[in-house]
Parts: C-alpha cells; sequence; structure tokens
C-alpha cells in the first residue's frame, strides 16, 4: 500500500481519510469506507490510470470490518494484468477490423466473379445471336437501297419509308457491332502508348458531336504514357464519350469535359487519372450502383453494353474507373490506368 499510495503508514496515523487523501473529500470513498467499519458493508472499486492510451498503473481496493467501528483496507497491485486484457482489446479490435476487410475484398471478389462469368455467357449469347442478325440485316439495307434508287421519282412518303428502314438497320447495326465486342475483346495487347493517342482515337470513332455540345479536352504538358493496348483503351473512351453525348442531347447545350494528370494510385504506384464528365441529367442516385451491370441502361434505346465493356477494359489493364459524385450536374468518371515504365515499349 505504501508503494502504490505513496504514503507511509505513520503519516496516516490520527488522520481522517479526507485529510490524509484531501482528493478523496466530496467523493464516495470515505462514505463507504464508514459504511464499512459501522455496519459490516464491504466494498470493492477497481483504480486504472491511462497515459498515452496505455495503462500507467492500476490496483484493486477492498475494505471490509475487522469488528464493530473498525475497518481494514487492502490494496492489490493489478497493473499487469490490466495491460494485458488492454492488449487483449486492442488486438481483438484489429482482428475484427482485418476480418471486415478480408470481408469486404472477397464480398467485391465474389461480385467481380460473377460479373465477369455474367459477361462470358452475355458475350458467347451476343456473338451467336449476333451472327445470326447481320446477315438479315445486310439484306435489308441492301433492298433498301435498292428500293430507294429505283423510286427515285415516288412519292416522298415512300423515301421517308426508305429513310427510316436505313436507320433502323443502322441502328441495329451498332447495337450488333457493341455486342461483338463483348466477343472479340482480347487479352490486351499492352505497349507504351500516350493517352493523348487513345483519347483522339476514342473522339474519332464517337463521331461529331452534336452541334450544342461542346467537347474540352485539358491534358498536361508533359505527356501521359500509358501502359495499354491501344485498340482496347479507343473502345473504352470512345463508350464513355459516346454515353456523355446521349446523356446530353436533349439539353439545349452541354460540355464534355476529359481531363487527365499523372498521380498515384491507391498502393502508391504511379498512375494515370483521367476523368470524364459531361453536363447531361446524370445518374439518381438509386442507379449509381447498377451503371457498370451488363444489360442496364436509363435509356430508351440501346441495350446497355457499353460501361459493362468499359470497365472490363479497364480492369484488365490493373485500372479502375469510379462513377465520382459530381459536385454539379451530370455524371463524371474517374478511371485510373497504370503508366507505362521502361522496358514497356514492346508489344507483350
Amino acid at each position: 500500500a505504501d508503494r502504490i499510495l505513496g504514503i507511509t503508514c505513520a503519516d496516516l496515523i490520527g488522520k481522517t481519510i479526507e485529510e490524509a487523501f484531501p482528493p478523496l473529500a466530496g467523493t464516495e470513498i470515505p462514505r463507504r469506507y464508514i459504511e464499512a467499519a459501522a455496519h459490516g458493508t464491504p466494498w470493492f472499486f477497481e483504480q486504472v490510470d491511462y497515459d498515452d492510451g496505455t495503462v500507467a498503473g492500476a490496483f484493486e481496493v477492498h475494505s471490509f470490518q475487522t469488528r464493530p467501528g473498525s475497518m481494514a483496507v487492502s490494496f492489490m497491485d493489478i497493473t499487469d494484468r490490466k495491460q494485458n486484457e488492454l492488449a487483449l482489446a486492442q488486438y481483438r479490435d484489429r482482428l475484427e477490423a482485418l476480418v471486415d476487410e478480408r470481408t469486404a475484398e472477397l464480398r467485391d471478389t465474389q461480385q467481380k466473379l460473377l460479373a465477369a462469368e455474367r459477361l462470358a455467357v452475355l458475350g458467347q449469347f451476343a456473338g451467336n445471336v449476333s451472327h445470326e442478325i447481320r446477315n438479315p440485316l445486310g439484306v435489308i439495307s441492301t433492298s433498301a437501297y435498292y428500293l430507294k434508287r429505283r423510286l427515285q421519282d415516288q412519292d416522298e412518303k415512300i423515301h421517308k419509308h426508305i429513310a427510316q428502314i436505313s436507320r433502323q438497320v443502322d441502328n441495329c447495326t451498332r447495337i450488333i457491332k457493341s455486342m461483338l465486342d463483348l466477343t472479340r475483346m482480347e487479352t490486351p495487347r499492352k505497349k507504351a502508348v500516350p493517352l493523348s493517342e487513345c483519347l483522339d482515337a476514342a473522339l474519332c470513332s464517337a463521331g461529331a458531336p452534336p452541334r450544342h455540345i461542346k467537347a474540352a479536352l485539358d491534358l498536361p504538358a508533359e505527356p501521359v504514357i500509358l501502359h495499354a493496348d491501344p485498340e482496347q483503351m479507343r473502345i473504352a473512351f470512345k463508350n464513355l464519350i459516346k454515353n456523355a453525348f446521349q446523356a446530353m442531347e436533349s439539353d439545349a447545350s452541354g460540355t464534355l469535359t476529359i481531363t487527365a494528370r499523372a498521380a498515384v494510385d491507391d498502393s502508391g504506384a504511379p498512375c494515370a487519372q483521367i476523368t470524364v464528365s459531361d453536363t447531361g441529367h446524370g445518374v439518381p442516385e438509386q442507379m449509381r450502383d447498377k451503371v457498370f451491370q451488363p444489360l442496364f441502361t436509363s435509356r430508351a434505346t440501346g441495350i446497355g453494353f457499353g460501361l459493362s465493356i468499359t470497365q472490363m477494359i479497364i480492369e484488365r489493364h490493373d485500372g479502375a474507373i469510379t462513377l465520382e459524385n459530381s459536385a454539379g450536374p451530370g455524371a463524371s468518371f474517374l478511371i485510373r490506368l497504370p503508366l507505362a515504365r521502361e522496358g514497356d515499349s514492346h508489344d507483350e
């Protein structure tokens, strides 16, 4: 007790509890001691002192009656026990956090595997269906062209319907092409390629934007060199660009903005960070977790393969794509892709 309390027995003789230990004045401890001496009511408590999150000292106190009007107090140093209990609690918390982290990783991996399996099945189905549909579409397109040439002097309504047939054939052809992209997606042939070339190719293949839509490209002065398959990058960025154009097609005006810069990913590795943003109608909150699912679309036309193909390409390049929370109107996609390193100049 002398060591724990820092006071000798001689210092206690002839003093009340409050006189011997001024900090106890006004607390319940003196009353508890008096009850133990007068009525034989035992009392037990623990005192634990912490210093910067660790147990600096701890003891347990037992007070009990020895005879009517007298009582004794025992002190036991429990610092080691409390330190072990704290260490065990901290270890348990770390273990629970690790289990939660691993569970989340497993759930994410499972979802990706299911998505990949779904894409593979859809790709095989799409390839078979596309092959069967392309031939009849070719016949329809040729017949429409023939009728247009043969009926040049006919009623305007006839030409209007022929033009409508041709437009719908073109729509079907575009859908088939997006379906075939699934079946033709081979292992990326990666090489060092400037990001600017990938974006230029994507903008060209996406077609000219409607007159009311502006496209702004903001790239750093220092070239950003990706380690990627140029053709697959063209497809991935083209899908994002066309998606943005379609989101703004009914607006009075709109802006597609593509920005890029060198950055680091979550592991600290250097990467290219590309943002593709539009000022369209945006993505409703209840649909945000579905945008990369195959066959999901919020449009009246289209089959919903574009973003799922883009995600598949980005992830095959060891990158990541996310739909960001946009501060203003529209949608914003953030893409991270590995940068080329020395020795990445050859095809893989």
